[in-house]
């Protein structure tokens, strides 16, 4: 007969490990609650983490497009497209701080078809650069997404160039990302001719946003996310 071999069971993690592990796997996916990481060390060994520079956790409730005196969106500080923090396509970064929030804040087919109609209408009226930069976050996911279920149509080359800065500068900068968006439209089987009386027709100056909205309208942003 064997010896019995005695197994030391490990201890059952806390449900605060148990959220960091789920961090830790899909960060880009994490639904309800949001907390974001700069991690300059994890040491995975069996049932033990260390994590380093954890930064305080961000709710739904607070992911507004409201600075709260930090200059950049969800109270980020340096979290806009022209800020050397930003680092698009990178994992440290505050682009992918806001873009970690920005995905929580539009999980539901609800509050994206809600989103969308703020934008058609030409924006929520609190903050029109806030709103542009959201704008800009979510139509920047919602092509990455697309460039993998083959949505996205030509607007890769727009994310492409938001990453280079080629629409920040203001109100010619808004000029030259509406001029992009429009010229792709029909990429996504839009109607340019309807995209094009849009932004004419607009008064009020939220031709950018409702652009965009029709842009994310045909990329199945509500149906899909970002």
């Amino acid at each position: 007969m064997h010896a019995k071999s005695s197994t030391t069971l490990p201890m059952m993690p806390s449900l605060k490990l148990i959220k960091y592990l789920i961090i830790l796997v899909c960060p880009d996916r994490l639904r309800g609650v949001t907390e974001s990481f700069n991690l300059n060390t994890i040491a995975l060994n069996h049932h033990h983490l260390t994590f380093y520079n954890k930064k305080p956790i961000t709710t739904m409730a607070a992911a507004s497009t409201t600075d709260g005196g930090s200059g950049g969106l969800y109270g980020i500080s340096g979290a806009s497209w022209s800020s050397p923090s930003w680092n698009w396509g990178s994992a440290a970064g505050t682009g992918h701080d806001a873009a970690m929030i920005c995905r929580d804040k539009f999980s539901s087919p609800v509050r994206r078809q809600e989103y969308l109609g703020v934008l058609l209408n030409g924006g929520s009226g609190e903050s029109s650069s806030l709103d542009l930069e959201e704008a800009k976050l979510v139509l920047g996911l919602t092509v990455q997404r697309g460039r993998w279920d083959g949505t996205a149509g030509a607007y890769g080359e727009v994310m492409e160039k938001m990453a280079s800065l080629r629409y920040e500068g203001g109100s010619q900068g808004e000029e030259k990302l509406i001029e992009d968006l429009i010229g792709r439209y029909g990429s996504v089987g839009g109607s340019v001719p309807q995209i094009l009386a849009v932004a004419e027709a607009d008064g009020d100056g939220g031709s950018a946003l409702r652009v965009v909205g029709l842009v994310l309208k045909k990329m199945q942003f509500v149906e899909t996310g970002c």
